[in-house]
């Protein structure tokens, strides 16, 4: 029962310290989201959509006489071809990379 009671009040510590950054989070991705898919297409993100649908074969030999990598297209392609390729699912997947940062911006405000 010792061990319970310890693993018992660990937990609990570790939710009275977690439990602002977890609703920040949280309240960071609700306004990320919210009305994302209302805007129209940019035309980088256009042009991003357009090579998404290419084959990875295409997208590697267009992006090789681009400046950009091809790692976010192939992504891109793989996604969309998942949740499809509507304007909200497009900006998503840049949007849900926001997420691994604010709990970053969080470590170095503390």
């Amino acid at each position: 029962m010792v061990w319970v009671d310890v693993v018992w009040r660990n937990g609990e510590e570790m939710v009275k310290k977690w439990w602002v950054p977890i609703i920040v989070l949280f309240l960071g991705f609700l306004l990320r989201v919210f009305r994302l898919g209302d805007q129209s297409i940019w035309y980088d993100e256009g042009v991003s959509l357009y090579l998404a649908q290419q084959t990875p074969g295409q997208i590697i030999r267009h992006t090789a006489g681009d400046i950009h990598p091809p790692l976010y297209y192939l992504v891109l392609h793989v996604w969309t071809s998942v949740v499809g390729d509507s304007e909200f699912a497009a900006a998503f997947l840049s949007h849900g990379g926001c997420l691994q940062i604010e709990p970053e911006i969080s470590e170095i405000i503390q």
